[in-house]
């Protein structure tokens, strides 16, 4: 059920503005059509000849496809506005990687991408069949409903803690980041959110679903980390450069 479908009976301590927030998430999420143009990808590579498939430059445009996903839902929401340059290339680089995984296994399963033949044969290209193994577990556990794993994503999005420390040299360990804006952002979408828990479901159970969320965000990052070989890192690495210079354009 989505946001605003509750309006009518609402006996929730959300502000019409909070209600109309919930819901410009949830549409801007579906506005990226990444579920359907994910969908039409593998569609098109079914049609194919199986020799002739998949090429590493179609995996790679497929994965920055998804990634892409991260750009279009933030830059749809007015608190992007608000960030600096710098801010916005940090949060891009700290948490659109993390981001995109969860966004991946909820397309995956939302159009049930594992029972598909060229989805198996796209896998194999670039990872084991240990991941494979980790990604159907995963896919498996992700039985939350589809409309707050949106809400969480952009949540995590303008997270200020998001992310798996790695090392740049190319980054000056002086250069400070000014994170209030951004914790300012996140905090108000979890206040929100949390709301909207509550609503649905009473304490108890919003407290369940928080922490089994999280504690599945957890086990997802250890699972990527380990699993990821060169060959994904390099594709990773340069949509996640990309999109931060897109962005930070547009905040200049």
């Amino acid at each position: 059920m989505r946001p605003l479908n509750l309006l009518e009976n609402d006996r929730s301590k959300l502000t019409r503005e909070e209600w109309n927030l919930l819901s410009n998430i949830i549409h801007a999420y579906d506005a990226t059509e990444i579920m359907s143009h994910t969908k039409q990808s593998f569609d098109n590579q079914s049609s194919l000849p199986p020799k002739i498939r998949w090429k590493m430059s179609t995996v790679f445009y497929l994965i920055k496809q998804i990634h892409s996903t991260f750009q279009i839902f933030i830059e749809r929401t007015p608190q992007y506005q608000y960030l600096s340059a710098r801010s916005c290339r940090a949060i891009v680089q700290r948490n659109s990687d993390l981001f995109s995984s969860i966004n991946s296994i909820f397309i995956l399963r939302e159009i049930n991408a594992v029972e598909l033949a060229v989805f198996q044969e796209t896998f194999g290209l670039i990872y084991s069949q240990d991941a494979m193994q980790n990604l159907t577990g995963l896919l498996s556990r992700l039985n939350f409903d589809g409309t707050y794993i949106k809400i969480m994503l952009m949540i995590y999005a303008f997270s200020n803690t998001f992310s798996i420390v790695k090392y740049d040299s190319s980054v000056e360990l002086t250069q400070k980041i000014n994170w209030t804006p951004v914790f300012t952002i996140q905090n108000m979408f979890v206040t929100i959110f949390w709301k909207y828990l509550l609503y649905q479901h009473g304490f108890n159970d919003a407290v369940k679903w928080f922490s089994n969320f999280v504690r599945y965000i957890l086990d997802l990052m250890k699972i990527t980390v380990n699993q990821r070989t060169r060959q994904h890192n390099q594709m990773i690495n340069a949509v996640i450069e990309d999109t931060a210079r897109l962005l930070t354009l547009k905040t200049e």
